[in-house]
Parts: structure tokens; sequence; C-alpha cells
């Protein structure tokens, strides 16, 4: 189910979001994510932002075994924050976005490795599959 989940979230630009979500003017997909030839499993994280009308949503992923989960998150210029659980741990992220990358650096409460961490997230052309790890 992750599996499929991630790809629809990467081929389809989360229009579903694996729940349903209204579908949006404008889709954005960050991410460093790849997927493995030998075997598909995935690894990296991405951030999938989509506008509808003056409303920003944003959906976090860590491809490492986890949904997509929703995040609340504010661009304010090129300086991009939000806030999603993964797992119950609760992560924070702040960082500057451009149209070609997004990148910063994680923090937590309780300083997991995973979360802390600086991250740099191209863009995806639309609709692009998920490229195969090196």
């Amino acid at each position: 189910m992750i599996r499929s989940c991630a790809l629809l979230l990467l081929l389809t630009l989360g229009v579903a979001l694996c729940a349903g979500a209204q579908a949006a003017d404008d889709e954005a997909v960050y991410t460093d994510s790849c997927s493995s030839r030998s075997d598909g499993s995935t690894r990296g994280q991405g951030l999938l932002i989509a506008r509808s009308g003056e409303t920003l949503t944003f959906t976090f992923q860590d491809f490492r075994g986890y949904a997509p989960v929703p995040a609340t998150g504010r661009i304010d210029g090129d300086k991009i924050t939000f806030d999603a659980v993964v797992v119950g741990l609760p992560v924070h992220f702040t960082g500057t976005i451009t149209p070609q990358e997004i990148k910063g650096r994680f923090s937590n409460p309780e300083n997991d490795p995973r979360y802390n961490m600086d991250v740099r997230w191209p863009k995806l052309p639309p609709r692009a599959p998920m490229p195969f790890c090196p």
C-alpha cells in the first residue's frame, strides 16, 4: 500500500493523495526520492504543494516505508516552513523555495537524526516517474 501510495503521489502529483483530496489548480512535487531497480524499494523524502485558489495544501512523505502525511505549512516570499507528524514524531522544516528546488533543515524535539538534517529537494517535472537510485 505504501509503495502504491508513493507512486500515486509522484505519478499523478497527488491529485487523489491516497485519500481523495480535492483537485488543485496548481501542484508541485519537490523530492530527492528514488526507487531501486532490483527490488522496487524506495528512499528519500518529498513535499507536495497544491494550490487551490488562495489555499496551499502541503503533504510530506518519507519514502522509506511511511505513508504520506498532511503537513501544516507556510510560504512567505522564498521562505518555506512546515510541520508534520511522522509515525508519532513531530518534525519541523525551515528553508527556502524556488521554482527549481527546496533547500532547508529538519528539526525535531527528540533529535532523531533522520529528521535533524539538511535537505535539498529538486522540483520534479509534471507527471514525472520516480527516478531509479544510482
